[in-house]
């Protein structure tokens, strides 16, 4: 186990940190705690996959938002907050949208969707993503440590520690899934009841 981390360690933080982030760049400094990587080297990965990531997502929202939006009823229900959020506080927003979950996913697509200019987003997205990754990671490290010492202290083997991040982490992902889930399903509900509600307004006049 320790080879295989060692080996694809960094590319599996730089690749999970394009899709998503958190989970992964949590378990790569654990890792790093345990000697199976280099904390500075899982920083830099983290740093280069989010940024990436996000300015895919802000240009697939610059070019074909509105047509992804009508496949993606779960996004239609998050990007009215999002849009709400970046028109008050573009520039805060822009610079703290992934520290909110539920919400980091889906807003360099909202902001590509706006009049914020590429290169603006360029630049405030990588302050952006050095921020994150240094500041979560910095501290998932620490959580590591503690972690190091609990173990020891049951004489638990250390690279359990890596597999309790992953399980934690796969629960907090399926609560999250299964409540998107939920309220989309309502959203739709209220979307459908809505527009049947404005027919028979119609057909009525």
């Amino acid at each position: 186990m320790s080879e295989l981390i060692a080996q694809y360690g960094y590319a599996a933080v730089l690749i999970g940190t394009i899709l998503e982030g958190e989970t992964i760049l949590v378990l790569g400094a654990v890792a790093a705690k345990l000697g199976y990587l280099k904390i500075d080297f899982v920083i830099l990965a983290a740093f280069l996959g989010s940024f990436i990531g996000d300015q895919f997502y802000f240009w697939i929202g610059r070019r074909y938002g509105d047509r992804l939006l009508l496949h993606r009823p779960s996004w239609r229900m998050r990007i009215g907050q999002a849009t709400q959020m970046l028109e008050k506080y573009d520039t805060w927003f822009i610079l703290g949208f992934r520290f909110a979950y539920g919400l980091r996913s889906i807003s360099p697509f909202v902001i590509g969707m706006s009049r914020i200019a590429a290169w603006r987003f360029m630049l405030l997205n990588m302050i952006a993503a050095f921020i994150w990754a240094a500041a979560l990671g910095s501290v998932s490290y620490l959580l590591g440590a503690v972690m190091q010492r609990l173990l020891a202290k049951f004489e638990v083997v250390e690279h359990y520690a890596i597999l309790i991040v992953a399980i934690a982490g796969a629960l907090v992902w399926l609560v999250h899934f299964i409540g998107t889930r939920l309220r989309t399903r309502r959203y739709l509900e209220n979307e459908y009841a809505s527009t049947s509600q404005g027919d028979r307004s119609d057909s009525d006049v």
